[in-house]
């Protein structure tokens, strides 16, 4: 039924970078003949009620999975399914080489029902800005939505300094370029409340955090500290990102913020 169904839109679509969804179902079908492996293997002296517990775990995690595919292409019209099955595709065929911006894509595409075990390893979910323990922050995220998605309230994700992107920004030359431009005031001890900047600079970076606001920078005990702080959404009057445009205005996105903590020896950027 899955099949047919894929197999139907891509014929009404007529389009080359439709196998996105195709792409998913071989995903899940490598489950399914994995977990069919698995059974075959079996023998009377391995197989318990533990063994069956987790196959039937298994079982329910690929049809939980098969389920939320069909959801999101679920009342979308032709033109809509067409887009969004387009950007799934070139994010899926980019994400090697920009990992941390197709899993900021799949959150949003999902609307949070694929993608959390890059939350999970990276860092955690806040689900309301007001869980945000510190009131600065509060304002700066509160200020970032208005300013970008017309809100004041959406879920975000909070990446430690631990996390991919965090390196993948801290180690950036376009990052290194900023905090050398405000040497001076970080040697004399000040805190930089904001720095408006656009970290590209690699693909990763330009699709994951480009035009952005990195906050409360300061050093401290020989570290240099940041916050960077980018709403995912899709700006108008930008060709590139037509598609994911369309599929915001229609709702069939979730829009959200991103803060990116950084903390790395001072000397990465200069000498004290």
């Amino acid at each position: 039924m899955l099949r047919d169904q894929i197999e139907r839109l891509m014929k009404e679509n007529k389009d080359t970078e439709l196998n996105t969804l195709e792409n998913k179902l071989a995903r899940t079908e490598y489950d399914v003949y994995r977990l069919i492996d698995k059974i075959e293997a079996l023998t009377r002296d391995t197989i318990d009620k533990f063994v069956i517990q987790k196959i039937e775990r298994e079982v329910e995690q690929i049809k939980k999975s098969i389920s939320e595919y069909l959801n999101e292409y679920k009342g979308l019209s032709k033109k809509l399914k067409a887009e969004k099955i387009v950007v799934d595709g070139l994010v899926a065929a980019g994400s090697f080489s920009a990992k941390d911006a197709a899993a900021l894509w799949v959150l949003a595409s999902s609307k949070f029902k694929r993608g959390l075990e890059y939350i999970n390893k990276n860092g955690k979910m806040v689900n309301k800005v007001s869980d945000l323990k510190n009131e600065n922050l509060r304002k700066s995220v509160k200020n970032k939505l208005h300013s970008q998605i017309q809100k004041q309230e959406s879920r975000g994700i909070h990446l430690y300094s631990n996390s991919s992107l965090s390196k993948s920004l801290s180690n950036s030359l376009k990052f290194k370029s900023i905090i050398n431009a405000n040497k001076e005031r970080l040697q004399n001890g000040e805190t930089i409340p904001k720095i408006s900047a656009f970290l590209g600079g690699n693909w990763n970076n330009f699709l994951s955090i480009n035009g952005c606001d990195i906050l409360n920078v300061h050093v401290k005990n020989g570290i240099l500290y940041a916050t960077v702080l980018d709403t995912v959404d899709y700006n108008p009057n930008q060709w590139w990102v037509k598609y994911p445009r369309d599929l915001q205005e229609a709702g069939a996105i979730e829009n959200y913020y991103v803060l990116v903590e950084i903390a790395e020896p001072v000397s990465t950027y200069f000498k004290e």
